[in-house]
Formats: C-alpha cells, structure tokens, sequence
C-alpha cells in the first residue's frame, strides 16, 4: 500500500500565524517574513526576531503596511532587533498603546505609522542619530505629552531634529539597549506600573532579583518568576538597575527606567 504523505511548502507571500500574530513571508532565500495584517489584536505583542513554520526558521525583518492598524485592543509592542522597516500605517488608530520601543536596527519608518496613537505616554528610541521621519508618523498624537527615551548623549541631537523636536520631555542616559537580548528581556523598558523579566531559555524557572536606585540603594529585592509582572508603582521616577539571579547561577544587570 502507498503511503501518501503531505506536506506544506511555504512560499513568498504566504502567510501564516504565530503566537497571534500574523506573518507573511518577504523571501525564501534567505528566509525572511514581515508582521501581516491583523483584524484585531489585544494586549502586549512581544514580536521575536524569528519564527519557525513548517521547520523553517525566518528573520523578522519588518512591521508590515497597516499591520496592527485600527487594534485599539493593542496596549504595548516590543520590535525586535531585527527589523528594519516600520510600514505605513502600521500602527495607525491604535489608541490603547500606551509605549513602544524603536530599535537601532530601523532604517525607516512608513508614513503615518503612529498616527492616531492618542494612548502614547512614551516612545523609545535607540537609534543614535536621529531617522528622518515624516511629519504624518506622529499625526494626531499629542507628543508635547509623551516621554521620548534616547541613547545617552544624544538629547541634543533629537531636540534639533525635524519632527523629533516636537516631544516637549526629551530623557536620554539610557542604554543603547536591545529588547530581544538572548539571555534576558525586561518588557516594558522604560516602566511605567510593572514589567516582566523574559528568557527564551528558562521560560518555567524561577529567578531572584534586586532593583537598585542611582545612590546605591536597593529599593526592592524578591524572588520571582519569568513573565510575571513585577509592579513598579511604588517607585519614584528615574533610573534604576536590576541585578537577576538566574537559577543556574547566570548574573545579569540591566538598567530599567520608570517614568
């Protein structure tokens, strides 16, 4: 008797799904996929660097044209270092998010990719020189309103930038930092009420850690567990730094800012 056995084979713009969040592959060689349009999306979306479908492993390279757009649901969105493009209208009328972050690796950001995002208290940007935007990113944003996270040394260069220069709070002195580190992730960094510690690798274990202010002193010091929020509100604005303990005895410090 003949075995008959089937099989999918992924080709350019196909798309397909991942943790709720739709992709759709930009090449095959290499393997590269952007986030595809969504009809809804609720909560935080924690997009990786890569994805596997059908035991193909592909970059994430872009925020597609209009892919979150019209997710009021949306509330925070981590892009990853691998992304290069941030679509037009990717973003547009997504009114419940409240931050995200731009890593250095963004070459470009689409017309009116924020527009609407009236919830935006902060954005960061870990570019250190400024990208040249169009006057449409921000469109209907009130962005005298909203915190603009910068690498340090480089609050002067966004005060001078076109469009940049519109946020009124400019905050630099953080890390040049990469929210898809390979050990650790703290998400949403900078904070505003609570944020998680995430680990590809030790996704069900358990950590401790210490949060340090800029005098030295710790402010809190517990055990905790991947993924679970670690509230913040008690703390004053500013910088701190986190020191985790992993349990295999892996130390990690990252910098975390609340605002």
């Amino acid at each position: 008797m003949l075995a008959i056995i089937l099989f999918q084979i992924t080709v350019f713009g196909q798309e397909f799904p991942v943790d709720g969040i739709n992709y759709r592959v930009t090449s095959t060689n290499p393997a590269t996929v952007e986030v595809a349009q969504h009809s809804s999306f609720i909560g935080i979306a924690k997009i990786p660097s890569t994805v596997i479908y059908t035991s193909i492993t592909y970059a994430v390279t872009s925020i597609g044209e209009g892919a979150f757009a019209g997710c009021s649901g949306l509330t925070s969105v981590s892009i990853p270092n691998s992304v290069t493009t941030i679509g037009n209208n990717s973003f547009l009328s997504c009114k419940g998010l409240t931050s995200v972050n731009i890593p250095n690796s963004v070459k470009s950001i689409g017309d009116r990719a924020f527009e609407n995002c009236s919830g935006l208290k902060s954005v960061t940007v870990s570019r250190t020189n400024p990208l040249l935007i169009n006057a449409t990113v921000f469109e209907k944003v009130n962005v005298a309103d909203v915190i603009l996270f910068v690498p340090d040394g480089t609050e002067a260069m966004y005060r001078a930038a076109p469009d940049w220069r519109e946020f009124k709070t400019i905050l630099s002195g953080i890390d040049n930092f990469d929210l898809q580190d390979n050990h650790v992730q703290l998400f949403p960094n900078p904070v505003s009420q609570s944020f998680t510690v995430n680990s590809p690798d030790n996704l069900e274990s358990t950590f401790t850690y210490k949060i340090v202010d800029v005098t030295g002193k710790t402010v809190l010091e517990l055990n905790s567990s991947y993924s679970k929020p670690i509230n913040t509100e008690h703390l004053a604005t500013g910088n701190y730094s986190i020191h985790i303990i992993a349990e295999n005895g892996k130390q990690f410090f990252k910098k975390l800012v609340k605002y």
